[in-house]
């Protein structure tokens, strides 16, 4: 028999999460903190998927860092635009794409992606150490399985 649990909400008090017993849907329960950890130690899930970590990585990915460093990067990021490209229109359409944006939403994520990889690395290679652990923050929470490192 294959058992996996998948935990939907936690609070302080309980962790509400759903059982699936060879691949169906057996159940959803709501257990106090101490029961849960009791719960999964007795029956030995194979497989433990925390859907509240999904919530979160949403909400990061969405929220603007400091204004630091999100000056960091929209500064870095026009500065390697103007190097790029040989039309001097895509370059400018670019630019002017970045340098009226504000410090709000996802505008911090949509700079870097602008970038394709090659230059997405050349960027964070610009980037002060503040601005790198709010990006990776971003990245790695965002579902991705790698981080920069300069």
């Amino acid at each position: 028999m294959k058992i996996s649990v998948t935990i939907i909400e936690r609070n302080p008090i309980h962790t509400t999460f759903r059982v699936f017993v060879n691949g169906g849907l057996s159940g959803k329960l709501i257990l106090r903190n101490e029961e849960y950890e009791e719960f999964i130690t007795r029956i030995k899930p194979d497989r433990i998927r925390d859907e509240t970590m999904q919530k979160r990585s949403i909400l990061i990915y969405y929220t603007p860092p400091s204004d630091e460093s999100f000056n960091d990067l929209k500064s870095n990021a026009i500065s390697l635009w103007s190097t790029l490209g040989d039309e001097e229109s895509y370059r400018r359409e670019k630019i002017d794409r970045i340098k009226n944006l504000q410090n709000v939403k996802d505008n911090f994520m949509y700079i870097f992606a602008m970038f394709d990889s090659v230059n997405q690395v050349r960027l964070v290679s610009r980037l002060k150490g503040k601005t790198l652990d709010d990006l990776n923050e971003r990245l790695v929470d965002g579902g991705n399985n790698f981080t920069f490192e300069v």
